[in-house]
């Protein structure tokens, strides 16, 4: 072939076939979606923040309201069964609208129901808002993590996660004392209009930052490895060690005071360090979680059993006992970062229902392990609740190692 015939027919061949899977990001593309992500991670914390109102300002909000602190508790208990019923069933019927404006819709009513608990007059219409709050998080929790994981490539899904999650660790330790602090000098009314602005702030970000077709959205709105015995596994799991974690981490501050014996002044410092340590914990998981997900979820629920064992060998010791709630205050994060990385793989549909169903079980897990919690200190004490807990994470690792067997088989 002459020279000229190869360049006639270059010319005339048919254009490259462009290239599978979406366009390679600029760096502009980048540092939007590294935007993006930041005001997601935002967002987590303004939905942790409201969540935790009511419990951590229950002190200030029951006398003002001429109620008693137990029934500003049903505010608790209310908001929890919303999510639990709700959560799937509304994300199945927002599953086809895009999810740039399903998070703005679950902030701002988060911010109405927010004034509408500034403005209640009693106990019954602060409840009503608290409800409205609650049908928020539980469409929020189905689309964020699924929003997040549309931006970035597939091999960095488990980092995406745990930032998004960074957010829910800074919620007990910045959101609910800074409430806590407007409340007692200014008035919990107050308080809750200042977290109403935040999440308006936030939904404006979102809007703003959040592309309308994000670019690995078809990667993120399937399971990447789709198997429905996997992801029941996977609920069983999630729902055992929430249960157990968190019947030992509600009573934290009783068991430091009643059976470490630890001065009260050194409490809030120690917390502090140990919600700090949570982002740790994140972190190390979201590296881990990308290249071996199970063996990362086994590794830090035995980290987690081994905190709470060390807590109810030594918790009289206080070297011992603040050293274990570093160590469950590092792990539980942790396993919140690989439950929702395996519930993103494993998810048998959507990704958003499945997230959905996650969270639902998450808010059973918590409710089941306070129930208990509080019978349990009731007759024995909070220095009994270590080892039951320790129990119920023992189980969620036997479940972890059925999941692993349960991965390798052939999708039903």
């Amino acid at each position: 072939m002459t020279t000229d015939e190869g360049a006639s027919a270059e010319a005339t061949a048919a254009p490259p076939a462009p290239p599978d899977g979406p366009p390679t990001p600029t760096a502009a593309d980048r540092r939007r979606a590294t935007a993006a992500l930041a005001a997601l991670s935002l967002s987590t914390f303004c939905f942790l923040t409201i969540e935790l109102l009511p419990g951590g300002l229950m002190t200030v909000i029951a006398p003002a309201l001429g109620t008693s602190v137990g029934r500003i508790g049903l505010l608790v208990s209310g908001y929890a069964a919303v999510v639990v019923i709700a959560s799937v069933p509304l994300a199945q019927a927002v599953r086809r609208l895009p999810r740039r404006q399903v998070l703005v819709a679950t902030l701002a009513l988060v911010v109405l129901a927010n004034v509408a608990s500034a403005l209640a007059t009693g106990f019954a219409t602060l409840f009503a808002a608290r409800l409205v709050a609650a049908l928020g998080h539980s469409v929020f929790w189905a689309v964020v993590f699924p929003s997040a994981t549309a931006l970035f490539d597939q091999a960095e899904r488990g980092r995406v996660v745990a930032r998004v999650s960074f957010g829910t660790a800074l919620g007990p330790i910045v959101g609910l004392p800074v409430a806590l602090w407007v409340a007692q000098h200014v008035g919990w009314r107050v308080a809750f209009v200042v977290v109403a602005v935040l999440c308006a702030s936030v939904a404006v970000a979102i809007w703003a930052l959040l592309p309308a077709r994000p670019p690995h959205a078809a990667e993120a709105d399937r399971g990447t490895q789709p198997n429905r015995a996997a992801f029941a596994a996977l609920l069983v799991v999630t729902f055992l060690v929430v249960a157990g974690a968190i019947s030992t981490f509600t009573y934290t501050t009783a068991y430091l005071l009643e059976v470490t014996g630890l001065d009260r002044d050194v409490l809030s410092p120690v917390l502090v360090v140990v919600g700090l340590g949570g982002l740790a914990g994140m972190a190390l998981a979201g590296r881990a979680v990308d290249d071996h997900p199970l063996a990362a979820q086994a590794g830090w629920l035995v980290v987690l059993g081994g905190g709470l064992v060390a807590l109810a060998v030594g918790g009289t010791h206080a070297v011992v006992a603040v050293g274990a709630v570093a160590v469950l205050g590092i792990a539980f994060p942790a396993v919140n970062v690989t439950v929702q990385y395996l519930t993103m793989r494993f998810a048998p549909g959507g990704t958003d229902v499945a997230s959905a169903a996650s969270s639902a079980t998450f808010n059973l897990g918590t409710a089941a392990g306070t129930f208990a919690a509080g019978l349990l200190v009731d007759r024995a004490g909070t220095g009994a609740l270590p080892w039951p807990a320790a129990a119920l994470v023992a189980l969620a690792v036997a479940g972890t190692l059925v999941l692993a067997r349960l991965q390798r088989r052939r999708p039903a």
